[in-house]
């Protein structure tokens, strides 16, 4: 699934993924699998290290925030080291 698919679909939540296909010059991911949504970031973050646990290819999962701006005043926080580890799978670096 794209990430504007996966953004389009999960409204709200906090989308747990891994990143399915890579692009093979950039190594950027091009399209996700979801393994779980939330609701809640303690709930995500406690998902997330079930996921981490396991190891292997479970290894560069990751928390997408999903949550408009516009609709909400006090949007859910994530800690700063999941927001930079996500930023590092996206733009190909782990």
């Amino acid at each position: 699934m794209t990430m504007k698919a996966m953004l389009k679909r999960h409204v709200n939540k906090f989308i747990i993924c891994i990143p399915a296909l890579r692009d093979a010059v950039t190594n950027r991911p091009t399209t996700f699998k979801v393994l779980n949504t939330c609701r809640s970031a303690d709930e995500a973050c406690e998902a997330l290290e079930n996921y981490e646990k396991e190891g292997g290819d479970y290894a560069n999962t990751i928390i997408v925030p999903n949550f408009p701006e516009e609709l909400n005043e006090n949007p859910p926080e994530l800690c700063p080291s999941k927001v930079a580890k996500m930023f590092r799978v996206l733009y190909g670096m782990q």
